[in-house]
Formats: C-alpha cells, structure tokens, sequence
C-alpha cells in the first residue's frame, strides 16, 4: 500500500510542479493544464449549446443595444492574450434570473433579470458594468481552466484520502469543505478585483460595483436566510461589499484621474474598440 501511496504522492507534486501558472492581475500562483485554445473551444460550445435552447433578444432591441455597448467598453480594455477573445454579446430572455457569464473566450450572456433588476439610467448601466466587468473578469482570469485543473488535481488526492481514509463519502465532504469551496470563493473574489479595474479603465464609476452588491444582498435578504458561507461557492454580498469598499481606494484614483480628462468622443473610442478589431463582422455585432 505504502509503494502506490508514495506513487501517487510524488505523481502529483510533479504534475502540478510542471503546469504552474500566475493569475493577471493579482499573481496568485495556480496550477492549470488546459491550453487557451481548447479553453476557448469549451466556451463556445456551452455558449453555442445555452443559446441554441434559449430565446434571446434580437440585437436591435434595448437590452441587447445596452449590453453591447456596455460589454464592448470594458472588453476594449482587457489586456492583450497569446489567444485573443472573440466577443459575443447576447441577452436570454429570462425574466427573475439575475445573472450573467462570460465564458471562455470571449462570450458575454446577459439573463433579462438581470436587467429588470437594475434602476434605470446612468446608475443602472454602471452597475451593469460591474456584473460585466466581474464576469470578464473571470474569463480574464481563466477560472474556468482553473477549475478543470483543479478537478485532475482532485482524483490525484482523493486516490491519496482513499489510502488513509477508507470512507468515500468523507473523503468527498472534506475536499469540498477544505478545498474545493474554498477556491471557488476565492475566484469569485479576484473576479471582483479584476471587475473593479477593468471598470476603471472603461470609465466606469467601481464604486458602482459595492452598490450592486448591496442591492444583491437586500434582495437575498428578502428571500430568506442565505446559506452559511464555509458551505457556499461565493462569499456573502455583505463580505463582497466589505472588500470591495477596501479596494476602491487604489481603483478610485486610477478612476479619477484617468477619466476626468477623456472627453465624450475617447468614451465612444472605447465603445468602438472592439467592433474594429473583428473587421467589422457580423453576428452579434450588427
């Protein structure tokens, strides 16, 4: 038993020694074996497969005008990949779902409750900036290649857990508990970070974000109590709050004075950016 242990042990420090990787923005070391490429493939499949069985609004119609206009400001800003993003914008009519995604490579889904649940005007579209810019944030940050990492990293050490502990289902329970939940709320919270100076670099107000999310929280709050945090994927909306406010000192200046001085017209440049780096093609873009 002790030979396939050891196997198993050393297997996997050297696998996960060979695939070391940096998260942009925050440097946080991780491990990822998944290629861009074939991140961005997985994307546009689900992409493909949730649009195909979903009804989404024509891009001629407000709510899609909105997002893309929205969308397509904070995408001119991402930083340049070995594997540029090929953006997509839609809206799925979906009326008391609030949320949003971002795929891998580039696609953008907007669920229609989002967008009931916002107040109208400027405010609304910068809170829609920070749900967008966040969602970006992971595709920036290639959570999704992360997490298909970490789940090869997982069979690795539930095979070591089976050798110490012969109950699979406590084995299970603990690497969500210890690890897999863990993680998963840490993603969520540099999706923030990076949503944040993405905002400020499209010209959005970040502090937009802390209001989204205390309208989140006062809307969860009327649903009832929400789970205890160790056991949720994403950390409380009071937390995200709380975190956020103690960013926006370093992204509020960045914010300030780097957007004070752009006029309507550099604004509109941003808008445009991404239009021009496809040519101008189709789809969702017309």
């Amino acid at each position: 038993m002790d030979g396939p242990l050891i196997a198993a042990l050393g297997g996997g420090t050297v696998y996960y020694a060979a695939h070391q990787d940096y998260a942009p923005y925050t440097h946080r070391r991780r491990m990822i074996d998944l290629s861009p490429e074939d991140e961005a493939a997985l994307g546009e499949r689900e992409f493909n497969r949730l649009v195909s069985s979903s009804t989404t609004h024509p891009p001629g119609a407000p709510s899609s005008r909105l997002v893309t206009r929205v969308a397509r400001r904070i995408a001119a800003v991402v930083p340049p990949t070995a594997t540029p993003f090929d953006w997509r914008f839609v809206v799925i009519a979906a009326p008391g779902v609030v949320n949003a995604a971002c795929y891998p490579g580039g696609k953008v889904v907007v669920f229609s409750g989002l967008l009931d649940a916002l107040p109208p005007g400027r405010e609304g579209e910068a809170e829609l900036a920070a749900v967008l810019a966040h969602e970006i944030g992971h595709a920036v940050a290639r959570h999704s290649a992360e997490k298909l990492s970490f789940a090869n990293l997982v069979l690795i050490v539930r095979a070591v857990l089976f050798f110490i502990i012969d109950a699979g289902v406590l084995v299970d329970v603990l690497i969500n508990l210890a690890a897999s939940l863990p993680m998963s709320r840490a993603m969520e919270a540099e999706a923030d970070f990076i949503g944040l100076r993405l905002m400020a670099a499209a010209c959005y107000d970040p502090a937009a974000a802390a209001r989204f999310f205390q309208r989140l929280e006062r809307m969860a709050g009327a649903r009832g109590t929400p789970p205890p945090a160790f056991l949720s994927t994403h950390p409380s909306d009071k937390r995200r709050v709380e975190q956020i406010q103690g960013w926006l000192p370093d992204v509020a200046s960045d914010y300030s004075l780097g957007c004070s001085r752009r006029t309507r017209a550099s604004v509109q440049g941003l808008e445009g950016a991404v239009t021009r780096q496809e040519g101008g093609r189709g789809g969702w873009f017309r």
